[in-house]
């Protein structure tokens, strides 16, 4: 076994690795995606199994938002089941009553559908490069 150091955020997480496996590939992927939040770990993939059993929901993608007084803020996007109309409050009660209010999304974005690629994954990054552009284009006009 190797014994590395992957940094996330400036903040470094040590990982052990295989030679000649893939688990660096997911264990990366796990750091990557990993949010910091006040010195805590918030895993995404929590908070996506809390919505999954919302019963009018029928996707959502988790991830961290930059945040200039924490550093990084929890963000949902969701798609809500046709015909059905929730408030971002709404889902923040839903998750408030199931986990700890650390994890509870500040940012909630509604989605007609959300994108993933041809094996079926979703596609964050694509998500949340375009809410930062959203944002970007509304500091712009200000």
């Amino acid at each position: 076994m190797i014994r590395v150091r992957v940094r996330a955020e400036d903040r470094g997480e040590h990982v052990i690795i295989s030679e000649g496996a893939n688990i660096y590939t997911n264990m990366e992927y796990i750091i990557l995606t990993l949010t910091l939040l006040e010195g805590a770990n918030i895993y995404p993939a929590e908070i996506e199994e809390c919505l999954a059993a919302h019963p009018s929901l029928v996707d959502s993608a988790v991830f961290g938002l930059p945040d200039p007084e924490y550093g990084q803020q929890i963000h949902a996007a969701v798609q809500l089941k046709p015909g059905v109309n929730l408030t971002k409050a709404d889902i923040q009660d839903w998750v408030k009553g199931k986990l700890a209010s650390l994890k509870v999304p500040k940012g909630v974005s509604f989605h007609d559908l959300l994108p993933r690629n041809s094996s079926g994954k979703m596609m964050k990054r694509d998500i949340k490069a375009g809410l930062l552009k959203k944002a970007e284009k509304i500091k712009s006009r200000l």
